[in-house]
């Protein structure tokens, strides 16, 4: 993790230093000026302002004048991240599920902190951390703090008029703890990853906060007023409430940051057996030596030696100016909802959060971009071999298309004209077999005609419209004619009379024998079917041209006329005179689907 962020701030061209504003409660507003990459102090000043420690409010109007008035001797770029911390009002720590969604944390938070008196007149704005994970137990412990909502809008509201660039608005513990691992002093616990703890210790108010490593896990805050004890009953009334917030685990090192003019340190030792090294800060002092001053006219840096001209300052300011830059990156911040801001230069302006699993997201973008490239510069031969693949393949098929494209000559196939020759004459033939060997027994057949395309035309006679029609379709379903068709189907009316009619012979042909010629004594007489089963009228009688149909006696019967016409004409009787023209077609149609 560490080595992408060096990473990230190698390839950032943003700033390397940052403005820490602290309003303390003891009535005092620092700003410092910090270079967080060479640990130098470029700037400092500090004026008195009152701050309601009993009501924790800041009166805004002054609180700006204050502001004009101390940034006189800064000259601080809008691009130059700055961070407000003010005393802490609420902190508290929380077990929540862990599939909540941040508007769900922010809501659950909110409203617990709801239930604190501080919060009765004033609406609460949250931010947290979530500081440690139970997957097995779906659980998220949760360390938040809380300020009043409109106090924070109006904060914002100030920095904004005055130009400034303020990143984030948080409480002193998390500012302080990150003084600390600024200052030197911590660095072994950081390093060795040691269960150590931060106890803080003033007139009217204890500390305790707990760490394994650079990783915050609780902030305790206890109310107590020290100079309401006897001096007999003040170093065991603390030492109890220290071992009741120590006793979660075992404390491998501990400093102890001395803020109150009623304990003595070396004393709470005596009467307290901490069993682990502890570090003594008195007054912002370690070992004599303050942890952070400036000189104004000349360089400055922790661990400085106390000179007449020197500032002590406040860790909580250096921790301000520092944000997520020091050794330990644990902080809130009311200008979000999750406590994250964002991090240094250009990553700032895509929004980037200082969150572990932001900077490995960031990593994989990266990662991804250079394989990516790198991909492209590999494949880039590649293509460049494809496409000369694919010119030479269109040239090829041009080639091809323009030579098929010219009309070839014809060449003459003897094969394709026998096999021709041979499949127009099995057509002709399996035809003209047909016609004899699908005719029903009532059915005479008069003339056939065929040519070489299979146009045929065949006429004969029958006594009903059914043989006809049957005839008909047998032929379609087994010869080979073209646009085989029924031309026509006249009807021979009954009362014909026997005069004037010629003796024309029929040529009959298929399943029914050649009849000779019938007379008028004949028309009646029956005859056998070729198996003898039953008896057969005689064939129609012959009509030749000229002939006059009503002067013909005999039974009613038809002729038709198959082939392939240009227009296939009406049908009608023989014997108009009589009123027995029909429209026969036009009726079968009603009633039959004849094929093509």
């Amino acid at each position: 993790m560490e080595f992408l962020r060096k990473i990230i701030n190698k390839i950032s061209p943003g700033v390397k230093k940052g403005v820490g504003v602290y309003l303390s409660p003891s009535s005092t507003l620092e700003i410092v000026e910090y270079d967080y990459d060479l640990g130098e102090i470029n700037n400092y000043n500090k004026i008195d302002f009152e701050y309601n420690s009993v009501q924790r409010e800041i009166n805004i109007e002054n609180f700006e004048i204050a502001l004009q008035n101390i940034l006189k001797r800064f000259d601080i770029s809008p691009q130059i991240p700055v961070t407000l911390t003010i005393p802490s009002i609420f902190i508290n720590k929380k077990i929540l599920p862990l599939d909540l969604a941040g508007e769900e944390i922010q809501t659950a938070l909110t409203s617990e902190t709801e239930k604190n008196y501080l919060f009765k007149r004033a609406e609460p704005a949250v931010s947290w951390n979530i500081i440690s994970t139970d997957k097995e137990s779906q659980l998220n412990t949760i360390l938040y703090s809380a300020l009043q909502k409109n106090l924070i809008e109006r904060i914002e509201d100030v920095f904004k008029r005055q130009g400034l660039k303020l990143i984030s608005f948080e409480t002193a513990y998390a500012a302080f703890i990150r003084g600390i691992s600024v200052s030197g002093l911590v660095d072994d616990c950081i390093e060795k990853n040691l269960n150590w703890c931060t106890l803080l210790i003033k007139n009217n108010i204890h500390s305790v906060i707990t760490l394994k490593g650079n990783q915050v896990l609780n902030i305790i805050e206890t109310p107590l007023a020290l100079n309401s004890f006897e001096t007999d009953d003040l170093y065991p009334a603390l030492s109890s409430s220290l071992i009741e917030k120590m006793q979660d685990a075992p404390v491998e090192s501990l400093l102890i940051a001395n803020y109150s003019n009623i304990v003595d340190i070396d004393n709470l030792i005596t009467n307290f057996d901490f069993k682990c090294p502890v570090v003594k800060i008195n007054n912002n002092c370690y070992k004599g030596e303050a942890l952070f001053t400036f000189t104004p006219y000349g360089p400055s840096s922790y661990s400085e030696a106390v000179n007449p001209e020197a500032i002590v300052i406040n860790p909580e300011v250096i921790g301000s100016s520092c944000w997520k830059m020091a050794p330990i990156k644990f902080g809130f911040n009311f200008l979000n909802s999750k406590g994250q801001d964002e991090m240094p230069g250009f990553l700032a302006s895509l929004g980037v959060a200082g969150n572990p699993l932001h900077v490995i997201l960031l990593g994989l973008i990266a990662a991804a971009f250079v394989l990516v490239t790198l991909i492209s510069l590999i494949a880039m031969p590649i293509n460049a071999s494809l496409e000369e693949q694919y010119k030479q393949l269109f040239v090829k098929c041009e080639q091809y298309k323009q030579k098929f494209d010219k009309p070839q000559t014809k060449v003459f196939n003897l094969f394709d004209v026998v096999k021709t020759g041979f499949s127009n004459n099995e057509k002709i033939i399996t035809s003209y077999d047909a016609i004899s060997g699908v005719i029903p027994e009532k059915v005479w057949i008069t003339s056939i005609g065929i040519d070489e395309d299979l146009n045929a035309s065949i006429q004969g006679k029958a006594y009903n419209v059914e043989d006809i029609v049957s005839y008909y379709e047998n032929l379609l379903s087994v010869s080979k004619f073209n646009n085989f068709k029924i031309k026509s189907i006249k009807v021979i009316g009954e009362n014909i009379g026997t005069t004037n009619t010629p003796d024309v012979s029929v040529n009959t042909v298929g399943n029914n024998p050649a009849p000779p010629p019938q007379d008028n004594s004949m028309s009646s007489a029956m005859q056998p079917s070729q198996d003898g089963s039953q008896m057969l009228p005689p064939p129609p009688p012959s009509v030749g041209v000229g002939s006059t149909m009503a002067s013909i006696e005999g039974p009613k019967y038809y002729e038709f006329d198959f082939g392939n016409p240009a227009e296939v004409p009406a049908v009608t009787t023989g014997d108009a005179t009589q009123g027995q023209q029909k429209g026969l077609l036009s009726d079968l149609s009603k009633n039959l689907k004849l094929g093509n």
